[in-house]
This record gives C-alpha cells, structure tokens and sequence, in this order.
C-alpha cells in the first residue's frame, strides 16, 4: 500500500509539516519511478535493436548476399 496516498487521503487530520514532507517524498518516489521506467525502455529498446542485427546477420549469412550492396542501397535511398 502506498504511504504516501495514506497521508494525503488523510489530510485533515495531518499537520503542514506532516502534508509538506510527505509531499515532498511522494514526488521524489515518482522521480525515480519515472526514471526506472525510461531505463526499463532504453533497454527493451536496445534488446530490441539486437534482437534485429541478430537475424539481419543470420540473413547475410545464410544467404551470402553482400551486406554492403544494401548499405549502399540505404545509402543512396537517403539522396
């Protein structure tokens, strides 16, 4: 159960001092939520992106093609 919801439902019964630190608290645990959740994505991001050069490799290798010709590709489908 969060704490932090406790003491703001219960305000009228809490002192300034008691709602500011409690306050204060609840937006620090939510800064390190947030941040916690953009490592968690950066991750699955990066997870993500080798998972793919993973198979793109298997492709090269298996089929023997020349993965610079499709660099190039790339390459000239940016002009």
């Amino acid at each position: 159960m969060n704490q932090h919801i406790l003491v703001a439902m219960d305000w009228k019964n809490r002192s300034q001092e008691e709602l500011k630190k409690n306050r204060a608290a609840a937006a620090d645990a939510a800064a390190v939520a947030v941040a916690a959740v953009a490592v968690a994505d950066a991750y699955a991001v990066a997870d993500a992106y080798a998972y793919a050069e993973y198979w793109i490799n298997r492709y090269f290798n298996v089929t023997g093609e020349d993965r610079e010709d499709y660099e190039k590709a790339l390459k000239d489908m940016k002009k």
